[in-house]
């Protein structure tokens, strides 16, 4: 759920053309009724306390399912360990916001190390590297101490200020993208939402008339070369048709050689983007109090 589930997302989009078993991602308390014996549950949790996922971790227990996890500790963890399956315990070292969506270095790479030990994906210690050289680069472009004419996050930033930032995704960047809607609801505080290409050419494009105050969304599209070209031919009419709406329309053109690699390219630039938009709208990026409102009341 939330912060959690954006690795699972990342994995499911850019390794959709290579995973030769289904991948399916459950938000929700139930796990799906083809769950059985042969089926790999993995449950994520940051916090290892949220309560969809301990309810399906029971019900996975109950059908006899392969079980492995992903969490801090707390109740999930006891739960691993009480039934002695096999989990990734996250230290949060690296995080000390002690948000979920900004350990997605933890749920992304945790769950890409259990499907690659286990066959599923093929992923090399040189891969990774790659990947960390990579987000060290692009953090340093995006630094607090880069002009904002040079700072692709800061602009980006600016460009979504007072207004409702809408997120195009395709292929292997729809995890991502979600990711992003969700850490500029959570950190910046803004109604974001993604939509995918191609689906949103069979409907979205008619819903731009009604209200009036749709004109105040822009719309965010994300160019790879990695595309399939009639893609990349749809995302240019799309765009092209957005801004004859009036709408604003900005692009940003990934960089990294493969899809995962592209993947945390689009992460990088989300959080620096959402804690810039913070900044810009003076508010706390880690402050989560509605949602912890909403949990104390569901708790009564």
């Amino acid at each position: 759920m939330g912060g959690s589930t954006l690795g699972s997302d990342v994995i499911r989009s850019v390794f959709s053309g290579l995973l030769r078993t289904p991948f399916t991602i459950i938000n929700g308390y139930h796990i799906p009724a083809q769950v059985d014996r042969r089926t790999l549950v993995i449950l994520s949790s940051y916090s290892g306390t949220t309560e969809e996922v301990l309810s399906a971790a029971a019900e996975a227990k109950k059908r006899g399912a392969l079980v492995t996890g992903l969490t801090r500790g707390a109740k999930l963890g006891a739960f691993l360990t009480r039934n002695k399956y096999p989990w990734y315990q996250i230290d949060g070292a690296a995080n000390p916001a002690g948000q979920p969506r900004m350990g997605l270095g933890y749920n992304v790479m945790g769950q890409i190390g259990l499907l690659s030990s286990i066959g599923l994906i093929k992923l090399t210690k040189k891969d990774v590297d790659g990947i960390v050289r990579h987000v060290g680069r692009r953090a340093a472009a995006f630094d607090t101490n880069m002009p904002t004419v040079q700072n692709e996050a800061k602009s980006l930033a600016a460009a979504f200020v007072g207004r409702v930032p809408v997120l195009v995704g395709t292929e292997h960047l729809v995890g991502s993208i979600h990711a992003f809607a969700n850490q500029l609801n959570e950190t910046a505080k803004v109604f974001a939402v993604p939509f995918v290409l191609p689906e949103l050419n069979h409907h979205l494009l008619e819903g731009l008339r009604f209200p009036r105050i749709v004109t105040q969304g822009t719309f965010m599209f994300v160019a790879s070369p990695l595309y399939d070209e009639r893609i990349t031919t749809r995302q240019r009419i799309t765009a092209e048709i957005v801004k004859k709406k009036g709408l604003k329309v900005v692009l940003y053109r990934v960089r990294g050689d493969d899809r995962l690699t592209q993947a945390f390219d689009m992460l990088v630039l989300a959080g620096f983007t959402s804690f810039y938009l913070s900044v810009l709208h003076g508010v706390d990026p880690l402050e989560i109090q509605t949602v912890n409102e909403f949990k104390k009341r569901l708790a009564k």
